[in-house]
């Protein structure tokens, strides 16, 4: 696989772009600088344009809308992604996200990018050994959220139920399991540990709306094995499923 050249913008340490920066470490060429005065200075001393620009953005006015516009104008065919922390949720409901850029939230990023800059590194429909298919049991209160859930699992293999209520009987014991929080997971983290308790020794993956990184923690506390993010790509669902399938080959 092609190897490609990524500049990171930012404070690569901040506890939500650590998994980005360990994924572009290992999947790309990568080049980390602190600023975009010093990003700017590398690109003028460099041979080669990068494939791409991440600007880690850890609060909305941390990148503003000129320097994105004079990034574009110095490095025209390279795409610009703005990862997004937590506290920049805000900007799409006040209709002033950054133009011109990719935007992902920090939850997204390796399942979303790692499609643009790695494909050959990403799981897709093809990733799944027959082995690993089983059956997947869904707890979501909403049938519209089952089905949509459920479709994903199909198209890969895996077959599913849907677990409306909480102590409803499972009809076998599951190879995975799915738990879709209601609103927040503060609320519904007894639940989800009496879900995980129940589905054991199945991996469970906690479907939360838009994370932040002590919603992920509180998951992972109360059963969670792994956290993703509504709304979802089928692709971001089949990763994950790869991952369980990988939890349950090692705990074997």
């Amino acid at each position: 696989m092609s190897t490609k050249q990524v500049i990171f913008v930012g404070k690569s340490s901040h506890h939500e772009f650590r998994d980005a920066i360990a994924w572009m470490r290992e999947y790309c060429e990568l080049t980390v600088c602190s600023s975009l005065v010093s990003a700017t200075q590398y690109l003028n001393r460099a041979r080669d344009l990068p494939n791409a620009m991440v600007l880690g953005q850890i609060r909305p006015e941390s990148v503003q809308q000129s320097e994105v516009e004079r990034l574009c104008l110095l490095v025209p065919s390279t795409r610009i992604i703005a990862l997004a922390g937590g506290w920049c949720e805000g900007e799409l409901r006040t209709g002033e996200p950054l133009r011109g850029v990719t935007r992902v939230y920090w939850h997204q990023f390796i399942s979303r990018i790692g499609l643009l800059l790695q494909p050959e590194a990403m799981p897709n429909a093809k990733s799944f050994r027959a082995a690993d298919r089983g059956l997947v049991v869904i707890r979501s209160t909403s049938r519209e959220s089952f089905e949509a859930l459920s479709e994903t699992c199909n198209a890969v293999g895996h077959s599913t139920v849907w677990l409306p209520r909480p102590r409803h009987v499972l009809p076998t014991r599951p190879a995975y399991a799915i738990w879709d929080c209601r609103a927040s997971i503060h609320n519904d983290r007894e639940e989800l540990a009496e879900f995980a308790c129940q589905v054991y020794p199945a991996p469970v993956v906690a479907v939360l709306g838009f994370p932040r990184r002590d919603d992920c923690n509180a998951a992972i506390s109360f059963g969670a094995t792994t956290v993703i993010s509504k709304p979802y790509l089928q692709s971001e669902l089949w990763s994950i499923l790869v991952d369980a399938a990988r939890f349950v080959r090692h705990a074997a």
